[in-house]
């Protein structure tokens, strides 16, 4: 079955098919940070309260706790929890998906960029604390930090692999792969995107292109160029898509523009 795109705009929620047209739209005003999954589709507005709506026809459903700054948002593999990633208060929040009622909450990092989820943790990006928070799935307690190279603005957790992407003093990229230890660093040219795990690959976004490194063999390749510098990256519709908050557009990664005025991205299986 094919994975529908779920974009936030300024004014609402859109799911788009394949073909890339406009499936349905939810009014919202100031749309944000976007996640999908079973329990349906999660949507922070301008006034950092989250929203649910339904899976195939956008319909509000509930509302749920949030704060200030949400930059990011997360479900767990269950589906029974939501994080809301507050970015101006350097903290996580952990909510009921299915109320919204909150269960923890737990600073993290100095100006925190996004998460990842693991099997029993969250890992969180840092951002100026040049760290990945480690904190427990199920209750949010601290588990530890893991030192990086510098500012941190995303992270992936694939299997027991941690990969930060850092920026440098230089402002270009620094791929950091830890495992136990840290096992591999790696410098690319550009200020630093975003990562995105897919089965042994990493994708990886810089300011101007899309790298793959292989978990399995340690082997990195360049991809092709890619406008603006993309803060998400996932697989939808049979192919890669990127959105680039500096100019608010979603892009296909071998292909054209899909929409602009975006505010972020997400992906949904249909039911």
């Amino acid at each position: 079955m094919k994975k529908k795109l779920i974009v936030s705009l300024h004014d609402g929620v859109a799911a788009l098919s394949p073909e890339n047209t406009l499936i349905c739209h939810a009014p919202l005003e100031r749309a944000g940070a976007l996640c999908a999954g079973e329990a349906g589709i999660f949507c922070a507005d301008g006034c950092g309260v989250i929203w649910r709506f339904e899976r195939e026809t956008l319909m509000p459903q509930s509302l749920g706790c949030g704060g200030p700054g949400i930059c990011d948002l997360k479900l767990s593999a269950c589906g029974a929890r939501l994080f809301a990633l507050l970015g101006e208060a350097d903290c996580v929040l952990m909510s009921d998906a299915h109320t919204g009622s909150p269960l923890a909450v737990n600073r993290c990092g100095c100006n925190p960029k996004g998460m990842a989820c693991g099997r029993d943790l969250l890992a969180v990006a840092g951002g100026e604390s040049a760290c990945v928070h480690l904190l427990h799935i199920h209750t949010l307690e601290h588990l530890g930090e893991i030192p990086m190279p510098g500012p941190v603005y995303s992270v992936a957790v694939c299997g027991n692999t941690i990969c930060a992407l850092c920026m440098s003093a230089q402002l270009h990229t620094i791929l950091a792969v830890w495992r136990d230890t840290l096992i591999a660093i790696l410098r690319l040219p550009g200020m630093p995107g975003c990562l995105h795990a897919e089965a042994e690959n990493l994708y990886i976004a810089v300011h101007g292109g899309l790298y793959v490194y292989s978990l399995a063999s340690g082997t990195l390749r360049y991809v092709c160029r890619m406008p603006g510098r993309a803060s998400r990256l996932l697989v939808a519709m049979e192919q890669m898509v990127m959105y680039d908050p500096l100019s608010e557009c979603v892009f296909a990664a071998f292909g054209g523009q899909i929409c602009s005025g975006a505010r972020d991205i997400s992906m949904v299986m249909p039911c």
